[in-house]
């Protein structure tokens, strides 16, 4: 699907073991926040993933475009994920000098170890404890397009 124009996304997760999740634009669906005009100069994206397994500890987040459209480029700020069965969160800070590269998976380490939101732990731990083990595990991913000149982009993500 596209999201807006010719923009879509492309990522994948890793964990230490290189198990990871990639999602592209057929499986990434909508902005939450921006569905028709998402990757704009210091707005904010969140998108909700499916993976076939919980990759724990995360390491590594990988993203790229294509190059195509006007303002291809694209400048990353910072990205957050957050497993949503977990409460588990990892921000990945990107820098101000960060562009995606056109064609080339950019590559992003998370900043520490992953912050639990308790508040929403318990009640996520009860509700998983009954469901079906085998169900995939929801990931949110936020982007924070940067804030500079020709920062944000119409490219295929």
């Amino acid at each position: 699907s596209t999201c807006g124009g010719s923009t879509q996304f492309a990522a994948v997760l890793l964990n230490s073991q290189m198990d990871g999740c990639r999602w592209g634009p057929d499986t990434l669906g909508a902005s939450k926040e921006h569905p028709q005009n998402p990757f704009e100069t210091g707005q904010w994206d969140t998108f909700e993933v499916q993976c076939h397994m919980d990759l724990g500890a995360l390491t590594q987040l990988r993203v790229r475009h294509d190059g195509q459209g006007l303002g291809a480029k694209w400048q990353l700020a910072r990205m957050t994920v957050r497993n949503v069965d977990t409460c588990q969160e990892w921000e990945f800070p990107c820098g101000d000098d960060t562009w995606v590269k056109q064609k080339e998976w950019t590559q992003f380490t998370p900043k520490a170890e992953a912050v639990r939101h308790e508040e929403n732990a318990a009640a996520k731990k009860a509700q998983k404890s009954t469901a079906d083990p085998i169900l995939p595990v929801w990931y949110s991913i936020a982007m924070h397009t940067g804030t500079s000149a020709g920062a944000g982009t119409d490219s295929t993500v």
